[in-house]
C-alpha cells in the first residue's frame, strides 16, 4: 500500500503542477516507474521462491512414498528377479516393473506419474554379512545354503529421481531370503576365480569377475524357466541361485565391454580362457532339495597373446675385428636367416647393423690406409661350392658396391689391404686355394688371381703385412706343392702394392719363400707386431714334431734392386714344450700372447719382445674355473701397465660360461682376472675378441662378441681390454638357425605341459593358442619331448591379462667341421642330426645343417640336447659317422670322449 500511496502522491503533484504551469516533466514520471519496479521485483522474486519450494516439498513427499510403496511390493514378492539374466540379486539398479513375479496380475504397481510429476525409479538387491553387517557377503565361500534359521539378509533399495535426475530421494530395507516356509528347491553356488591383477586395459580383477555371463543348464528333465539361467558372478566371483532340484551344466562364456559398466576397452581379442586355452568353462553339479552344490569352474581371465623369437648368435659368428676407421672402427660378422649379417660401431653408442640378401657369409672386413678409407667385405654368396664375393663401401656396410670376383673363385675367407687402394686376399677354386689382388676405391676397382711360378697353394692360412710404406711387404702362410710334389708348410713374402693395378693389369707382387725350421710340420696364424718383426702359429719344435709352438722372423725392407732376400723363421726356442694346441695369437711392439691347451686343460703363454730370445712363459695365475680359451687381443696398456690384453675364456659358471679374461703386465709380472661383465650380460660362450691395432692413446677400442640365452651379444671397452666394458647390441640383428623345432611350455614354476608347437617347416613365431595369464608366467623350451627341458634351453614370459608376452627361446651354436678321416676337409656335404634323447613322447626332432664349406665347415644355431649325426656327401652317398653323439651345453660341445669349447669347430668325420 506504501508503494501506491508514493505514487499516488507523485500524480497528485504532477496535476498541480500542470494546472500551475505547463504540467509534469518526462523526467519526474521515469523516477517514478522506477520507484516502483525497485520495489516491485524483490516481491515477486520472493513470492516465486515461496511457490517453488513448496512444489519440491511435494514432489519430495511424493517421491518417498513412491520409494516406501515399492519397499513393500518387493519386499513382499516372492522372487525378485533380473529379466535379462534371472539373477535373484541384481547387484545393480533396475527398473523393478520389469521382475519377474511383479505384474499388474498379482500386484499393484505404484504409479510413476504423482500431481503431474514424472518419477523415475531403479531398484537394487544386494547381499549383506549376516555375521557383522560389514561389506557384501559371499554365499559362494559360507558354508551353508541359506534356511530360515540361517537367512542371507538382502538389503533392497530403491532410489526415485525426477527432474531429469538432478533431484532424487532413497530409501532401503532388509529381507531376509528365503521366505520361511516349505522349500522345494535347492541352491546351486557357481565359484570362478581369475588372474587377480589389473589387465592391459586398466580393469582390476574384480571388474573382470564380474564380466563373464555363468550359463546354468539343467538337464535331463527340465522343470527350471527359463533354461539355462543366465547369471553374471559377484565381486568375488561368485553366482549364486535358488533352482529346481536336478542335475546342472555350469558353463563360462565369453563377456563384452560394459558388463558391468566398469569394464571397459574389452574388444574380445584375446579372448577369455582357462588354464588349458579353452575360451570357454565347464562344470556340472547335481542339486537337491534345500542343499547346496558348489561348482568351482577353472581359472577364467584375458588370454594373452605370444610372441616368440630364438637366439640365434650365428649372426656374430664370423668373431670381430677393429679397422679403426671413422665409419667403421669395430665390426663383427656372421651368418642370418635371410643372408649373412654384420654389425659395426665403436666404444661410444649401440652399433648399426645390416643383412645381405643372397650372401650367406661375410667372413672378414679389413680397410685401406687412405685419408678416405675403402673397406672391403668377404665372403661367399652360397654355402659350399658357390661364387666368391667382395664388396665394397666407402663409408660403412649400409651401403656397398659389389666388385667383379675373378672367374671359377668359389669363396674368400681372409682380406687385408696394407696400402691406401691395394688389397690382397684369400680364396679358394675348385682345385686349392688362391691369392687374390686388388685395387679399390679408384675409378674402377679391379681383381685378380696372382700366384708365383709353378707353385699350388692346397691351403691358405694367414696374411699379414708389417711394412706398408713406402711398398708394402706381406706374409703369408699356408701349404705348396712344386710341380708334383707333396705339400710342404710355407710362408711366402710378398713385395708390392697391388694399386698398381690400376695401371696394370698384369702387375703381381714379387714372391719370396722364406726359409722355415725342418721341425715346423705346419704354420698358421700371422701378426707383425712392428715394421721388422712377425711371429706366427705353427707345429712342431725341437722336442716333438706334434707340439704346437711358435715360430718368428725378422722382416728386412725390401731392397732397392732384386733380388728380394727371403725372410728367416726359427722356433721360439723359449716356448714351452708340450703344448697340445696354440690357436690363437696377439702382441703388441713389446709383448706377444699366445693361447691354446696344454695338458689337456686352457693354457696362456706370455712373452717379452723385447729380450733375444723373447722370453716366453706359462701364465700360472689364470683363475681356477677356466676351462678353455678361444680368442685374444691385446690393446693400449692403461692403469700404469705396460701391457693389457683381454682373452675370450669358457668357465665353469653354469649359463654364464663366457668370460672376459683380462690380463694386465706391471713391474714384469701378469695378472690374469675376470672382467666385470655389464649388469644383465649372462654370456655363455663369446666368439671373439679384437682391439684397434697399433695401439695408442687415439686407437684404444676393444670389442668382444659372443652370444647370450637370447642371442648374440656385443660388448664395447673405450680404453683398452682393461677399461669399463659395455653393451652396445643393435636391438635387431637375426642369426641363422635351423627350422623345424618343436616347443613347449610350462606353468612356472615349473609343471611340464605336453608340446604346443610342432616342428614346422617355418618355426614359429607365436604359440597357436591364448594363454591363461598365469601370475608368475610360464617357462618356454626348445624340444619334441619333456626329457629335452634341460635348463640351458629354458626361456621365461609373462603379460597381464589381455597382454601380449614375448620371449626368445634359447638355442645354443653348433660349429662343425667334417673331415674325412684322413683330416681332408669336405665342402659341399649336407649333416642332418637327429635328436636322440629318450623320455615319453620323444620323437627324434631331426634338423638340416647348412651345406659345409671349402674347409668343411658349417654353423648355425640347434636346441640345445642330445644328437646323432648322418652326413650326404656331395655324390649323394650317406656316409656312417666315428662318432654318433653330440652333447651340446652352454659354452661346450661332446663328441665320443672329446670336449669342444663353444665357439671353437667341432670336428666329425665322413668315412
Amino acid at each position: 500500500m506504501g508503494l501506491f500511496y508514493a505514487f499516488h502522491q507523485v500524480a497528485r503533484r504532477s496535476a498541480r503542477s500542470r494546472r500551475g504551469d505547463e504540467g509534469v516533466s518526462l523526467i519526474e514520471v521515469v523516477v517514478a516507474f522506477t520507484i516502483l519496479l525497485i520495489t516491485v521485483l524483490p516481491l515477486t522474486y520472493l513470492l516465486t521462491s515461496a511457490v517453488s519450494s513448496a512444489a519440491n516439498a511435494r514432489q519430495r513427499t511424493a517421491a518417498l512414498q513412491l520409494a516406501d510403496s515399492w519397499l513393500e511390493v518387493l519386499s513382499n514378492s516372492s522372487l525378485p528377479t533380473d529379466p535379462t539374466s534371472g539373477a535373484i540379486i541384481t547387484n545393480q539398479p533396475q527398473d523393478p516393473s520389469t521382475f519377474t513375479g511383479i505384474t499388474a496380475a498379482n500386484t499393484q504397481i505404484p504409479k510413476s506419474t504423482l500431481a503431474g510429476t514424472n518419477f523415475a525409479v531403479t531398484a537394487e538387491f544386494t547381499t549383506q554379512s549376516v555375521a557383522n553387517g560389514q561389506g557384501q557377503s559371499d554365499l559362494c565361500s559360507s558354508g551353508q545354503p541359506p534356511s530360515p534359521s540361517h537367512p542371507a539378509v538382502i538389503v533392497l533399495q530403491v532410489k526415485v529421481s525426477w527432474n531429469h535426475g538432478n533431484n532424487a530421494v532413497t530409501d532401503s530395507t532388509a529381507v531376509n531370503y528365503p521366505k520361511p516356509g516349505l522349500q522345494t528347491q535347492g541352491f546351486l553356488a557357481v565359484q570362478m576365480s581369475n588372474n587377480g591383477n589389473n589387465d592391459v586395459n586398466g580393469n582390476v580383477a574384480s571388474d573382470r569377475l564380474q564380466a563373464p555371463p555363468v550359463s546354468l543348464l539343467q538337464t535331463g528333465t527340465v522343470t527350471m524357466s527359463p533354461n539355462p539361467l543366465v547369471l553374471y558372478p559377484d565381486e568375488n566371483g561368485c553366482v549364486f541361485a535358488q533352482v529346481p532340484v536336478g542335475t546342472f551344466t555350469v558353463s563360462a562364456g565369453q563377456p563384452t565391454s560394459g558388463k558391468p559398466q566398469t569394464f571397459t576397452n574389452y574388444s574380445g581379442n584375446p579372448p577369455f580362457v582357462n588354464t588349458t586355452s579353452s575360451t570357454t568353462d565347464t562344470g556340472s553339479a547335481t542339486v537337491t532339495v534345500t542343499a547346496e552344490s558348489t561348482v568351482q569352474l577353472d581359472a577364467f581371465d584375458e588370454g594373452i597373446t605370444t610372441s616368440i623369437a630364438y637366439g640365434a648368435s650365428s649372426a656374430v659368428g664370423g668373431g670381430v675385428s677393429c679397422p679403426g676407421t671413422s665409419s667403421i672402427m669395430c665390426v663383427t660378422t656372421g651368418n642370418g636367416t635371410t643372408g649373412a649379417s654384420a654389425s659395426w660401431g665403436g666404444s661410444g653408442s649401440t652399433w648399426s647393423s645390416t643383412s645381405f640378401s643372397g650372401i650367406s657369409k661375410i667372413n672378414q672386413v679389413a680397410c685401406t690406409s687412405a685419408s678416405s678409407p675403402t673397406c672391403v667385405g668377404v665372403g661367399t654368396n652360397t654355402s659350399g661350392s658357390g661364387t666368391g664375393i667382395i664388396r665394397t663401401t666407402s663409408s660403412d656396410l649400409s651401403t656397398t658396391s659389389s666388385d667383379t670376383v675373378p672367374a671359377g673363385v668359389t669363396d674368400i675367407t681372409q682380406v687385408t689391404c696394407p696400402s691406401a687402394n691395394g688389397c690382397y686376399a684369400l680364396g679358394t677354386t675348385s682345385s686349392g686355394a688362391v691369392l687374390l689382388a686388388g685395387v679399390v676405391g679408384q675409378a674402377t676397382d679391379r681383381w685378380t688371381i696372382v700366384a708365383p711360378l709353378l707353385t699350388a697353394f692346397p691351403t691358405l692360412s694367414s696374411i699379414a703385412c708389417p711394412i706398408t710404406s713406402p711398398t708394402p711387404t706381406c706374409e703369408l702362410t699356408g701349404t705348396a706343392t712344386v710341380g708334383l710334389g707333396t705339400a710342404t708348410p710355407v710362408i711366402m713374402r710378398l713385395d708390392g702394392d697391388p694399386a698398381t693395378l690400376a695401371t696394370n693389369i698384369l702387375w703381381a707382387p714379387a714372391f719370396t719363400t722364406d726359409t722355415l725350421p725342418s721341425a715346423v710340420k705346419a704354420v698358421g696364424k700371422i701378426t707383425c707386431p712392428t715394421a721388422t718383426l712377425c711371429e706366427a702359429l705353427g707345429t712342431g719344435d725341437g722336442t716333438s714334431a706334434s707340439d704346437a709352438t711358435v715360430v718368428t722372423a725378422a722382416i728386412a725392407a725390401t731392397p732397392s734392386t732384386p733380388p728380394t732376400p727371403p725372410s728367416v723363421w726359427s722356433n721360439e726356442s723359449t716356448f714351452p714344450p708340450l703344448a697340445q694346441s696354440v690357436t690363437d695369437l696377439s702382441c703388441t711392439s713389446t709383448t706377444c700372447v699366445a693361447i691354446g691347451t696344454a695338458s689337456g686343460t686352457a693354457a696362456v703363454w706370455t712373452s717379452d719382445q723385447t729380450q733375444s730370445p723373447h722370453d716366453w712363459s706359462v701364465a700360472t695365475t689364470l683363475p681356477p674355473s677356466t676351462l678353455g680359451v678361444s680368442s685374444v687381443a691385446c690393446g693400449v696398456p692403461g692403469n700404469g701397465n705396460t701391457a693389457d690384453c683381454v682373452i675370450a675364456a669358457n668357465t665353469s659358471a653354469g649359463a654364464a660360461a663366457g668370460q672376459l679374461l683380462e690380463g694386465s703386465l706391471s713391474g714384469g709380472s701378469w695378472v690374469w682376472n675376470y672382467a666385470n661383465p655389464p649388469s644383465g650380460s649372462a654370456v655363455r660362450y663369446y666368439v671373439g675378441v679384437a682391439c684397434q691395432s697399433a695401439p695408442s692413446s687415439t686407437r684404444a677400442t676393444c670389442a668382444a662378441v659372443g652370444a647370450t640365452g637370447t642371442g648374440p651379444i656385443i660388448l664395447t671397452a673405450a680404453n683398452g681390454p682393461s677399461g669399463s666394458w659395455t653393451t652396445r647390441t643393435p636391438s635387431s640383428l637375426p642369426g641363422s638357425l635351423v627350422t623345424g623345432i618343436p616347443l613347449e611350455t610350462a606353468v612356472t614354476p615349473l609343471n611340464w605341459t605336453t608340446q604346443v608347437v610342432a616342428g614346422q617347416a617355418s618355426n614359429a613365431t607365436t604359440i597357436p593358442t591364448y594363454l591363461y595369464p598365469q601370475p608368475n608366467g610360464y617357462t618356454i623350451v626348445a624340444g619334441d619331448c619333456l626329457a629335452e627341458a634341460i635348463s640351458p634351453a629354458q626361456a621365461t614370459f609373462s603379460a597381464a591379462p589381455g597382454g601380449s608376452a614375448s620371449t626368445t627361446v634359447p638355442l645354443g651354436v653348433l660349429p662343425l667341421k667334417l673331415v674325412t678321416t684322413a683330416g681332408v676337409p669336405v665342402s659341399g656335404a649336407t649333416i642332418k642330426i637327429k635328436a636322440v634323447t629318450v623320455g615319453s613322447g620323444c620323437s627324434g626332432a631331426v634338423y638340416t645343417l647348412p651345406v659345409t664349406d671349402t674347409y668343411g665347415l658349417t654353423q648355425t644355431a640347434v636346441p640345445y640336447g642330445t644328437y646323432s649325426y648322418t652326413v650326404t656327401a656331395g655324390n649323394g652317398t650317406v656316409t656312417s659317422p666315428a662318432a654318433t653323439l653330440s652333447y651340446i651345453t652352454t659354452s661346450k660341445v661332446v663328441v665320443g670322449s672329446a670336449t669342444t669349447y663353444l665357439p671353437g669347430p667341432v670336428v666329425v668325420t665322413s668315412t
